[in-house]
């Protein structure tokens, strides 16, 4: 048996004191109180677990203005984004006569060969101008570009040849006349008319009839609206007065009605000059 304890395996000293309520403490009592040890810690899980479900219950009632709030307001600014990126869409379509048609804001209208071709020549006089002489049309950039494009240069000259027929918007066709000047378009024209004369083909030949036809549109037009114009296109006329003479003499390209409306701005252009309208 061990020292201090007696035949039960337990210690006297502790029957002698009493443990519980002045009563000696015996086996039964021992597994009692491991039992009630037991209890009290399963008590304490269960109130830890009570105060966690307490405490996530007042959450999902308190309101979620921050994170719920902040979720709708990123999805309304989202939803704004796409409706604002919509309706510039929409504003860069079909800005009217002169604007940037089916372009974004800010993005310039490129006068193209095509575009003048199949669209722009197309249109009547006042819409020409319009289009022109728009801050959202390239047409500097154009014109610039037809001093190394032949092409372009000749279409150009069908499209200002229509323009210049235009009897409205006087603020516009002055703000695009403004700009031929100062890109200095009609010295590549006359550099173009110069080369005329070195042509040969009669293919090539006939090419230069509708350029002619339209320099003399396109002179006609800015003196009926300005007289004192009538020196810028002094030395033009020269030039067209010699590639005429010249084709004349080696085919058919020049024709009546080609010879008439030239013939007919010489005679006006003399008037002028006589009257000092130069």
């Amino acid at each position: 048996m061990a020292e201090g304890r007696d035949r039960r395996g337990g210690r006297p000293e502790l029957h002698r004191r009493g443990f519980r309520a002045g009563r000696p403490l015996d086996d039964d009592d021992n597994d009692d109180f491991d039992d009630e040890a037991g209890g009290q810690r399963a008590r304490h899980m269960r109130e830890i677990r009570g105060n966690r479900d307490d405490r996530d219950e007042r959450d999902n009632r308190r309101p979620r203005n921050d994170q719920d709030g902040g979720r709708r307001n990123d999805r309304d600014n989202r939803r704004d984004d796409r409706g604002a990126g919509r309706r510039d869409v929409g504003r860069g379509r079909n800005r009217g006569q002169g604007g940037n048609e089916g372009g974004r804001p800010g993005r310039k209208l490129i006068l193209s060969e095509c575009f003048m071709r199949d669209d722009l020549v197309k249109r009547d006089p006042a819409n020409i101008v319009l289009t022109l002489s728009s801050p959202q049309t390239a047409f500097r950039e154009a014109l610039i570009e037809c001093v190394k494009k032949t092409n372009m240069l000749k279409i150009m000259l069908s499209v200002l040849a229509k323009a210049f027929k235009c009897k409205s918007t006087p603020e516009q066709f002055n703000r695009a006349y403004i700009i031929i000047e100062e890109s200095r378009f009609f010295d590549n024209v006359a550099s173009y008319f110069l080369d005329m004369q070195a042509e040969d083909s009669y293919i090539r030949q006939l090419e230069f009839k509708q350029p002619i036809h339209d320099m003399i549109c396109v002179m006609e037009g800015l003196v009926d609206k300005n007289p004192t114009s009538i020196t810028q296109f002094v030395g033009i006329h020269d030039i067209l007065k010699t590639v005429i003479d010249n084709l004349r003499e080696r085919s058919t390209v020049i024709d009546d009605d080609l010879l008439k409306s030239f013939s007919a701005f010489t005679e006006r252009k003399e008037l002028l000059l006589k009257r000092g309208m130069g």
